[in-house]
């Protein structure tokens, strides 16, 4: 990541954890927080919606491989570890998520 998108990174994590409060809602694949439209698929109803646009679109949740290789690229970046590590961490974290356990993830 340059210094310029860790920046942009940090700024909008900064902005989310601001602005996050009791009624706060958060993606039920990945955890992330659901503050502002921005965070929502585009288009989306976000009184209906309850997943990030990483997870999903306005038509629904990605399938779980989808989601997987996702998670997978984002967390080899975030923690510069092996593509094999970072599917592992995925896999538990998409398995261990309200939108799986609750059987909506297909």
């Amino acid at each position: 990541m340059s210094k310029r998108e860790e920046e942009r990174y940090n700024e909008i994590l900064n902005y989310s954890l601001n602005n996050m409060d009791d009624n706060t809602k958060f993606c039920t694949v990945c955890g992330m927080p659901l503050v502002t439209a921005n965070d929502y698929p585009m288009d989306a109803d976000m009184k209906t919606v309850d997943w990030c646009k990483y997870c999903g679109d306005k038509e629904g949740m990605k399938n779980y491989s989808e989601l997987v290789k996702g998670m997978t690229e984002y967390i080899k970046g975030e923690q510069n570890i092996s593509e094999e590590e970072a599917t592992v961490k995925a896999e538990e974290a998409i398995k261990g998520s309200v939108a799986y356990t609750s059987g909506r993830l297909k």
